[in-house]
């Protein structure tokens, strides 16, 4: 007979439970140690600023940060050329559309202004040094230069060209030059294909980990990103530059960008990407959209769409504008997704900001975690 244990079990399988209660035991121990994931995509058409909420999160969250309080010193010293690179282009970009707009400048400038438009050559980063720096200087301050940027929307250059061209050129001129976050959230660097970030947070005694995903939001990139597994998401959060409504795509120059981001967000409704989700709409660059609004000027949504903006509201008031265009994005997701109980949270942002950006991203991951937590029955 075999030999059994007091507990009439025989010993071979008393042995076999054993081991597999200590397996069950540390299963239970692994999972417990491991941090609840949450996935948040960023989406939106080119130049809404998703890139830039990502910056910030790394500022937010980055170990380099926490060791020193230097922000600057996370930032990778390569960024200096790109920066530099950037200043000289945009002038020679100005210099050129102030010829093509016929837009003079003052007679002792046209020489400078030859020199951009024509004779600058890539790679423009090494022109700039302190006697070209002085050069935009002059030109920047020339008043058909001003002019040729207040017609911006007729073609295209970033919105960040008064920033450093009132606060950074000396800086950047030195050999001694260190790019500082403030220039790092504001230089224009084109997302391809996508990348992700991964932070980790304890809360309550509980480690979560959120992944955010960063898309290149041209035309050319979608096709990269749109075949995407839906089901790996657990957020989806829509950029929108709003005060963009009155400028033109990058990729062709006629469609309003505005319709670009309408577009966009009906597209990824209809592959699958909001069906379940959290989903959070940035009406981003909003200290601009404000500007824009109180500049007299200014072309207003009514001159932009003037067969839809209703007539009984104020295309110059903040308040109407915002409801007219959260009005279209939240038509286009109830006709997507009819049974949602939840629609679309939106907020106006200006991702520069961190301390903002900071407390939006701490509302969007309390929504994750206690959309977590009721999936699994709390």
């Amino acid at each position: 007979m075999g030999a059994c244990c007091s507990d009439g079990v025989p010993k071979g399988n008393q042995t076999d439970q054993m081991a597999s209660k200590a397996i069950e035991k540390e299963m239970r121990r692994a999972e417990a140690n491991q941090p609840y994931e949450h996935r948040i995509i960023l989406l939106g058409p080119g130049d809404s600023g998703k890139t830039t909420v990502l910056k910030q999160m790394r500022k937010i969250h980055g170990p380099k940060n926490k060791q020193n309080g230097n922000e600057n010193e996370a930032i990778d010293a390569g960024f200096a050329t790109i920066v530099r690179e950037r200043i000289m282009n945009y002038m020679k970009i100005l210099c050129t559309q102030s010829i093509k707009l016929g837009v003079d400048v003052e007679e002792k400038n046209n020489e400078l202004r030859h020199f951009f438009a024509s004779e600058l050559s890539a790679p423009f980063g090494n022109h700039c040094n302190v006697e070209n720096c002085e050069k935009i200087k002059t030109l920047w301050n020339d008043e058909g230069i001003k002019q040729t940027l207040k017609r911006r929307r007729e073609y295209q250059i970033p919105d960040n060209v008064e920033y450093f061209m009132d606060e950074r050129l000396d800086d950047i001129a030195s050999n001694e030059y260190i790019v500082t976050f403030k220039d790092f959230l504001r230089i224009r660097m084109r997302t391809t294909g996508f990348m992700s970030e991964v932070f980790k947070k304890s809360i309550n005694g509980a480690e979560h980990q959120f992944m955010f995903t960063d898309v290149g939001g041209q035309r050319s990139e979608r096709g990269k990103w749109m075949t995407m597994m839906h089901d790996d998401i657990d957020a989806v959060l829509y950029v929108v530059a709003i005060s963009e409504f009155d400028l033109f795509c990058f990729e062709d120059q006629k469609t309003p960008r505005l319709d670009e981001a309408l577009k966009l967000f009906e597209t990824i409704l209809t592959n699958g990407f909001c069906n379940g989700k959290t989903v959070t709409l940035f009406f981003n660059k909003y200290d601009l959209f404000e500007q824009k609004l109180k500049d007299p000027t200014a072309k207003t949504i009514a001159d932009i769409y003037p067969d839809d903006f209703p007539k009984d509201r104020d295309p110059r008031n903040c308040d109407h504008v915002v409801q007219y265009i959260y009005d279209k994005f939240l038509a286009l997701y109830k006709e997507a997704e009819p049974a949602s109980e939840n629609n679309p949270h939106h907020h106006r942002t200006t991702a520069l900001d961190t301390e903002q950006i900071e407390l939006l991203m701490q509302d969007i991951e309390g929504d994750l975690i206690r959309a977590r937590l009721i999936h699994v029955g709390f």
